[in-house]
């Protein structure tokens, strides 16, 4: 289902990150990474990045370290938590991602101000 996923969400995710002028060196995070192609997207846009993802299903999370293997703990850091609570420093992201996820999010006013306390 997650490499479906991937597949199906990439012409949204793709048409998106179009319309961001990512810098090289960018802090990003992908909320709701799933099967992790938005994240291997994200970090070949930016130069030394560093992209994180976070996913509450730990089959995801699996994934997208798996699709991420080669730059996993170097440039890709994925944890399992929740977009209600993210377990990141305030202004940490340059670029904060959620394709195709808000939908799931249990409470969307608290989730979107959580992602507004993660961005500089």
């Amino acid at each position: 289902m997650l490499s479906f996923m991937n597949y199906t969400h990439a012409p949204l995710t793709n048409w998106g990150l179009k319309l961001v002028d990512v810098q090289d060196g960018w802090t990003m995070l992908d909320v709701g990474c799933g099967g992790g192609f938005t994240i291997r997207r994200l970090l070949k846009r930016s130069k030394d990045a560093k992209v994180y993802g976070i996913d509450i299903s730990e089959e995801s999370v699996a994934k997208a370290k798996k699709v991420n293997a080669e730059v996993l703990d170097k440039q890709v850091f994925v944890t399992l938590g929740s977009a209600e609570k993210l377990p990141y420093e305030d202004g940490k992201f340059n670029l904060v991602t959620a394709v195709e996820t808000v939908y799931f999010w249990p409470n969307l006013p608290n989730c979107l101000q959580e992602v507004r306390r993660v961005l500089k």
